[in-house]
């Protein structure tokens, strides 16, 4: 039977930082699915109104693979594709969103 080897937290001489001008914010939400197939999903929610949302999917695409001998060829190769939003609220109470996506079509 294989045993696992065994991998020990660092040990940092430096103290921890601490930020007492953001302690009140607390995480109220929080999501994390991770699957075999290469998908996976994360969210949060913060006290402070941000939110931060992100989902990859493996997907066949049209690109370039590279051979052991690295020649390339043009043909099917599974790839990422990314989606985000993220929203927060400025210190005038301003509500701001952005959202992005990465796929075979660019960023």
């Amino acid at each position: 039977m294989y045993s696992h080897p065994a991998y020990f937290a660092p040990a940092y001489s430096a103290q921890a930082y601490n930020d007492s001008k953001y302690a009140d914010i607390t995480i109220t939400c929080q999501t994390d699915e991770r699957n075999l197939d290469g998908c996976s999903q994360w969210s949060y929610a913060g006290s402070d109104y941000t939110t931060r949302e992100e989902s990859q999917v493996q997907k066949k695409m049209h690109g370039i693979a590279y051979n052991s001998y690295g020649n390339s060829t043009y043909k099917d190769v599974m790839g990422n594709t990314n989606k985000e939003s993220s929203c927060w609220v400025s210190p005038e109470g301003e509500k701001f969103t952005l959202t992005w996506s990465a796929d075979e079509a660019g960023f």
